[in-house]
Formats: C-alpha cells, structure tokens, sequence
C-alpha cells in the first residue's frame, strides 16, 4: 500500500485522485462538478493506493489553527474494509506533524455514524449541501 500527498495539480496522484472523487461524488451521488475542483490549488490532496490502484482520497484545506478534511472519497468496491479509517488516520498524523490539533469536517449525513466511530463530535445544526443533509464534525487531536 502506498500513500501519496500532492499539490501538484499536474501530477498523475492528483489526476488519480480527482477521478476518484468524481466517480464517487458527481457519478455516484449526484454532486456538482464545481465542488470538485472548488479551491483545489489551496489543498494537500491525498491518496492511497494499492497496486497502483487508487482506493482511497481525501483533501485537507489548512484553516488559522485549524483544518478542514474534504471531499473524503473510498472506491464503491472496496467500502467497509479499513481503507476510509486508514485514510482518515494518515490525515490525522499530518496534521499533528504540522503542530494543528483540531479538524473539522462537513460530514452528510449517510457518513456521519463513520465519524463519530472515529472519535468526530457533530456541532452546530445540521444543513443542506446540495440536496444532501450534512453535520459539522469535530474533533481534538
């Protein structure tokens, strides 16, 4: 297994990684495409990958004291095998390295059971993205 954090928008990573993304959140659940690239250049952009096969990616879009985790993506066909909390630890540990201790992150709804097994916290009311019910959650690292 093999991860790979970029910011380089031209790289074969990021391209891998936005294709994923794409397959999940404009193909599988209906989501505008201008989400996906929405603020790309000021992210860390991150993937794992197996055999050369992405199965797993996530951003991280640095915040004053704080980040924000987004557009966290796991391939259809590899749900429910460790790879989303394996994915979710790996930007954890980077945010450490970097001295931030808090993460946010705009859960919907149908991840948010996901989360808060991984210590996440909701806060604030919940509210629509799109057409998709979503939860601010939290948490101290």
């Amino acid at each position: 297994m093999q991860v790979i954090w970029t910011n380089d928008l031209d790289s074969d990573a990021y391209k891998a990684i936005l294709d994923l993304r794409i397959s999940v959140f404009v193909k599988e659940l209906g989501s505008d495409m201008a989400l996906e690239v929405e603020g790309e250049s000021a992210c860390e952009h991150v993937g794992i990958f197996k055999d050369g096969k992405i199965l797993c990616a996530g951003r991280i879009t640095p915040q004053k004291k704080k980040c924000l985790f987004q557009r966290i993506a796991i391939r259809r066909d590899v749900r429910c095998m460790g790879y989303g909390r394996l994915l979710i630890r790996e930007m954890e540990r980077c945010c450490v390295t970097k001295g931030i201790r808090r993460i946010d992150i705009c859960a919907s709804e149908s991840a948010l059971g996901f989360y808060l097994k991984l210590g996440y916290t909701p806060y604030g009311e919940p509210f629509m993205r799109g057409d998709k019910p979503h939860h601010m959650v939290e948490k101290n690292i």
